[in-house]
């Protein structure tokens, strides 16, 4: 998971999404400290991302990588600006935390989503 530290409407990834859109970052904030809570009160056994001003929304980590083994991990790919901004930080991430990492062959996509 990643805190919504920077989340903005960076870029559109849906159709429902408008630049004009301004986002209460204190009650983002607030929402995504519930979600945590409701999680962890659950038994999830959580993992945090440090937020980055250059990908905006990563709170969506959901679609960052899939998990195919113990240890292993694919690196997803998401279309337009995000394909080419998140797959270095969630690479980053994983193989700080022991996993080995793959990509897709060359010019395929993998979107989590």
């Amino acid at each position: 998971m990643c805190a919504p530290d920077h989340y903005d409407v960076h870029f559109l990834f849906n159709p429902h999404m408008r630049y004009s859109e301004r986002v209460d970052r204190r009650r983002a904030r607030a929402q995504w400290r519930r979600l945590v809570r409701v999680l962890e009160e659950a038994g999830a056994d959580l993992r945090f991302l440090e937020p980055s001003q250059v990908t905006g929304p990563l709170v969506f980590t959901a679609d960052g990588a899939f998990c195919y083994g113990p240890g292993d991990v694919l690196i997803l790919e998401n279309d337009g600006v995000r394909g080419e901004l998140e797959p270095a930080l969630f690479r980053a991430w994983f193989t700080e935390h022991g996993f080995r990492t793959e990509f897709a062959p060359p010019n395929s996509r993998l979107d989590g989503g």
